[in-house]
């Protein structure tokens, strides 16, 4: 513990200093473009290159038309259609 200015009022805690040593593996191959590194879910110290992946937001036809003031560009999953929608502005559509 480290004392405060009044001497005998301790305010924090501090830790002595740590030292360990990490390993990384890297991956052997070159990134695709627009890939990310990352650790490996199976083994942290195992990194790998990842591509980034966009999960729209699933929600009812009900849901979807009880959203306040949606943003143009917002896209959702819609479970009642199956289908990913999107806003611009004025309306709903869906996109393929």
């Amino acid at each position: 513990m480290e004392p405060s200015s009044f001497g005998d009022n301790y305010t924090s805690l501090k830790a002595q200093p740590q030292s360990a040593t990490i390993q990384l593996t890297l991956p052997a191959v070159t990134p695709l473009a627009g890939q990310y590194l990352c650790a490996s879910q199976s083994n942290p110290t195992q990194l790998e290159w990842k591509t980034p992946q966009l999960i729209a937001t699933s929600m009812s036809t009900v849901e979807r038309d009880a959203l306040n003031s949606p943003t143009a560009g917002l896209i959702i999953f819609n479970t009642d259609t199956s289908r990913h929608q999107g806003y611009n502005g004025r309306g709903w559509y869906d996109l393929y």
